[in-house]
């Protein structure tokens, strides 16, 4: 029976599940968007977690069996499955490599630079992001001034980033110069109008009639007919009485 559990503790640390120091011990690097992330495993079970775009140092502890890894830092505790290789740790499908050089050639075999599809329909887009290796992420829309309706604004990663391949690539999609349909603001207060038209970027003209009102603030017309659509940078008067 003594015989039985030497060999076992024998086979226990050998494959590295019973000590630290042979296998997770030390620095361990990988690379996204170009940002270094370090996990460093230190032998007293202490760890630090860091990346050089933030400089932030994240401090936290680590156990092991042979087949899960948990790190625990001030406000999450991460249980994961892990694989132990000659020169790298796969941690939730992400490999760290024991050295910033073997993590770098890592970059440059298995990562594809994010085309500029500026300015391109969103079918276009698609298909040249998907010819480079990358998947479609989130799709947004947002108003803008110098993209036409319906092409692309731009990506995140932005244009020349070196990003695994796979990797999701958002796109946000121009829906125009924004625009207003007009209301018939005849009864209304001028100034809460005036403010609401120009935060859309229509331009506010207020001019006065003769003709009387109960509230000096009143419109009492305007020159752009109810349902009209306003771009930005087009106009619109408004009358108030005297």
């Amino acid at each position: 029976m003594k015989k039985i559990l030497i060999i076992l503790t024998l086979i226990f640390l050998l494959t590295g599940c019973g000590s630290s120091k042979n296998k997770l011990i030390g620095e361990w690097y990988y690379i996204e968007n170009e940002v270094v992330f370090t996990v460093n495993f230190k032998d007293s079970k202490k760890c630090e977690i860091f990346d050089d775009e933030t400089k932030n140092v994240k401090k936290c502890t680590y156990s092991y069996t042979s087949k899960e890894l948990t790190i625990k830092t001030d406000d999450e505790e991460i249980k994961t499955p892990y694989e132990l290789k000659d020169n790298y740790l796969v941690l939730r499908g992400i490999k760290f490599y024991n050295s910033l050089d073997s993590a770098k050639e890592n970059v440059k075999e298995n990562s594809v630079k994010v085309p500029d599809v500026t300015g391109m329909n969103l079918q276009d887009a698609s298909n040249i992001l998907n010819e480079s290796g990358l998947v479609i992420g989130i799709i947004t829309e947002s108003f803008n001034d110098d993209i036409e309706e319906g092409k692309v604004i731009e990506t995140y990663p932005s244009a020349g980033k070196m990003v695994g391949k796979l990797f999701e690539v958002s796109i946000k999609v121009s829906k125009g110069v924004e625009r207003l349909t007009i209301e018939d603001y005849t009864g209304m207060d001028y100034l809460e109008v005036k403010e609401k038209l120009e935060s859309y970027g229509i331009i506010v003209k207020i001019e006065e009639k003769e003709e009387k009102s109960n509230n000096q603030n009143e419109i009492i017309g305007q020159n752009v007919e109810k349902d009209t659509v306003l771009k930005k940078g087009e106009k619109i008067i408004l009358y108030i009485g005297k």
